[in-house]
């Protein structure tokens, strides 16, 4: 599979795909932003130039995030139990796991495609399975996640050691804990951290979805 990127119709969002890269992925709850605020961010920051306005909108984005807002299914322990037993279950069949945590309305996972595999295909294949059994444990039916996902690939090794920091104290950061290994759903409390030394991504600005 050859490097490439592609850009969403609807949110303008650029994903990156490419072979044995690792990768940061975020995803939320459909209910997590409330469209006015979606839409006031959106219209606020696009006159800013490509690299700035898509920084900003990811800073301000996981700024009301971590405000908790919407139901938050993922903060019920059975709930979001079932969110990390599918994360930990495609680890070595779909990626390698490297760094994740389960918040209360999104998740952030640090993980590397295998071969050919497309991060398309694994935001699919976790995102549909979560969907049924979660709504499932809440007796609803619906849209659990947002249709889109954020994503940025690892640079070096000092650029993936940072993004795993940051989902560890992500918690922390929102007031959940007081320590990255006292929140149960985080690989930080797992002992199961595996920052590997591998192929890292070196296409330049080309491939950089914040350089369009």
């Amino acid at each position: 599979m050859q490097p490439e990127f592609s850009r969403s119709t609807r949110w303008r969002l650029t994903h990156f795909e490419g072979p044995n890269v690792p990768q940061f992925v975020t995803w939320r709850c459909a209910d997590s932003i409330p469209q006015p605020i979606f839409h006031q961010i959106m219209t606020e920051t696009e006159a800013l130039l490509p690299s700035e306005r898509n920084q900003r909108r990811a800073s301000l984005f996981e700024r009301t995030l971590d405000q908790g807002l919407g139901y938050c299914p993922l903060k019920i322990e059975e709930q979001g139990r079932i969110m990390r037993e599918h994360l930990q279950a495609h680890h070595a069949e779909l990626y390698d796991l490297h760094a994740w945590v389960v918040m209360p309305n999104h998740v952030h996972a640090l993980l590397t495609p295998l071969e050919d595999v497309k991060l398309a295909t694994i935001m699919k294949r976790l995102k549909g399975a979560t969907s049924r059994f979660i709504n499932q444990a809440r007796g609803v039916s619906g849209t659990l996640w947002q249709g889109e996902y954020f994503d940025r690939y690892m640079r070096n090794e000092e650029h993936m050691e940072k993004v795993a920091h940051y989902i560890h104290w992500n918690p922390v950061k929102a007031g959940l804990c007081t320590a990255p290994g006292d929140w149960a759903l985080s690989s930080a409390s797992a002992g199961k951290v595996r920052v590997v030394r591998e192929r890292r991504a070196q296409y330049g600005d080309e491939f950089d979805p914040f350089c369009d």
